[in-house]
């Protein structure tokens, strides 16, 4: 394998890592020759499935340490599938809401708690769609029927008379309760 060109290790990388980035992260792991030449194309297809505002802080510190080695060329994330954070807590504290009577103690710490955690992830949502805005190809967003309304708060700044940032997106699919 060491003989085979890097441009012929690219394309067959390429092929390999459409599995949401499973392979990305098993070739990262099979030896530092294999690792530099699968850079441009282990982060081909991400699918963040867990919904967890860690996981999304953990893909942002890995892609942008990738991307600050010095190398001619630099990962790419073409398709981007992420999911909701998966919890009932939105019914939960709306319950509370709805009856307008002074939540107990400890519901108003797992509603601050789960504040700060949607918080968290909005942002890391934010700033790796920044980051992959310009070669992003396919983008799924879904979110289940009971997960909180974070599409809405997503701040996608799209200017009327230009394309935007997004200039590669071939198909955007938003999927899930209350869109």
């Amino acid at each position: 394998m060491d003989h085979l060109p890097t441009e012929l290790l690219e394309a067959i990388f390429t092929l390999c890592c459409n599995d949401g980035g499973r392979t990305g992260i098993s070739l990262a792991l099979v030896s530092k020759y294999v690792r530099a030449a699968s850079r441009t194309s282990r982060f081909y297809s991400v699918a963040l499935r867990s919904g967890s505002a860690s996981q999304l802080h953990h893909l942002l510190s890995l892609l942008t340490a990738e991307r600050a080695i010095d190398s001619p060329l630099k990962p790419r994330v073409r398709h981007l599938y992420i999911a909701s954070p998966k919890t009932h807590m939105d019914n939960f504290l709306y319950s509370y809401y709805r009856q307008g009577s002074q939540r107990p103690a400890e519901v108003e710490g797992l509603a601050e708690q789960y504040s700060q955690e949607r918080l968290a992830f909005i942002t890391n949502i934010s700033l790796l769609l920044r980051m992959v805005a310009a070669e992003v190809e396919t983008l799924c967003l879904a979110q289940s029927g009971d997960a909180c309304r974070w599409t809405a708060e997503i701040p996608l700044y799209v200017p009327e008379a230009e394309c935007g940032e997004f200039s590669a997106l071939r198909e955007l699919t938003i999927v899930g309760g209350g869109m």
